[in-house]
């Protein structure tokens, strides 16, 4: 792209990897804006950490509630199976963690229905001060990249809710 195409490009979408930041604010002037997809995976990320964490510590018996349950954790609730629902409510009951951080996420994906910025940031700025208080260690790393990375994740909201899906689904 030449200067004048570069100027022109006003939101760029991208995932949080540090080189391809740079490049981009070495690049152009366009607002960066967090894929919604790459947070929920770095969520995601953190949520299955704290579930390894809780299986470790759990004695034998009551760690095969939490085996293989990465999957279960990391769906949305609405998509389960009546069966995988019972699974979900067995595998919330067997530890506070991860019934923590399970409501957790599932309140962060509906901070991504708000229609606007002033909607959005007060729900955000609540949704950490929930973290921080859990005290879970995981979802308190995910928010320190959040934060680090906050005006982009806001960014969503102004950019017309930009998203780089398309390009992922065709590079796979």
């Amino acid at each position: 792209m030449g200067p004048r195409r570069r100027a022109q490009v006003r939101h760029f979408v991208t995932d949080m990897h540090e080189p391809f930041i740079q490049v981009i604010r070495a690049a152009t002037s366009a607002t960066i804006v967090y894929d919604r997809f790459h947070i929920m995976k770095l969520l995601h990320r953190q949520i299955d950490e704290v579930r390894r964490r809780v299986q470790t510590r759990l004695p034998p018996p009551e760690r095969k509630v939490v085996k293989n349950s990465r999957y279960l954790l990391l769906s949305n609730r609405e998509d389960l199976s009546a069966k995988r629902a019972v699974r979900l409510q067995e595998l919330l009951a067997a530890n506070t963690d991860i019934t923590t951080a399970y409501l957790l996420k599932e309140d962060f994906r509906a901070l991504y229905q708000a229609d606007a910025v002033r909607v959005a940031r007060p729900r955000f700025r609540d949704w950490i001060r929930r973290v921080k208080e859990s005290g879970i260690p995981e979802l308190q790393k995910f928010v320190k990249t959040l934060k680090d990375h906050w005006r982009g994740v806001l960014a969503y909201f102004t950019s017309g809710r930009l998203s780089n899906g398309l390009a992922e689904s065709f590079n796979n």
